[in-house]
């Protein structure tokens, strides 16, 4: 059996300002810290392949967990982002034999042959979406950590699956991350909460 890179959790848990959370569960390994005033989680449930890693930001102030709002008057957005398998030609004939959802328009050609998006509100998808630097960013987070799965919610935050195993992520990519889903968190804010 493959352990935890004990000297690998220690660099990252310096590099985030976390700690390990003696309560993992299921999991080998949870880092929780902050970054600003976002809560942060690590979640690696095995450190080797083909298990990958978790991600969370979540607001760590009580203002926007607790609404004096009626919860049925309440909108809230939850969108859920996922590069796609075939890209190209391919992905026609993959949407065709329907080996792969087309998704839910998001009024971006590009964006739309690159994901595959689900959301449960048009309007707040596109204010979201229309924030400065969001698309941009979510983009960059495709390309550059590889995600395989990114879930934004507007009441409780963003996270986000990276197939990379635990004990071969770098810790640069971790914490280009967590920075990347920073820029979405405070667009999130922007547009839902100021």
């Amino acid at each position: 059996m493959i352990s935890l890179n004990k000297t690998k959790v220690q660099v990252i848990s310096e590099a985030l300002g976390a700690k390990p959370d003696k309560n993992a569960g299921f999991n080998d390994l949870v880092l929780k810290g902050k970054r600003g005033e976002y809560d942060i989680t690590l979640t690696v449930f095995k450190p080797f392949f083909p298990f990958g890693v978790g991600y969370m930001i979540s607001f760590g102030n009580e203002e926007n967990q607790e609404s004096d709002v009626d919860s049925d008057t309440s909108q809230s957005l939850k969108l859920t982002v996922t590069p796609r398998f075939a890209k190209g030609l391919m992905s026609i004939f993959g949407r065709l034999f329907l080996f792969e959802s087309k998704g839910l328009p998001v009024q971006d050609g590009k964006f739309e042959s690159r994901f595959i998006t689900t959301y449960n509100e048009k309007e707040l998808m596109q204010a979201y979406f229309n924030a400065p630097g969001v698309k941009k960013t979510i983009w960059d987070l495709s390309m550059k950590q590889e995600f395989n799965e990114l879930v934004i919610n507007s009441e409780m935050g963003i996270y986000l699956y990276q197939p990379q195993s635990f004990n071969y992520l770098a810790v640069e990519k971790c914490e280009q991350t967590f920075d990347a889903m920073q820029i979405l968190c405070d667009s999130l804010q922007e547009v839902f909460y100021e």
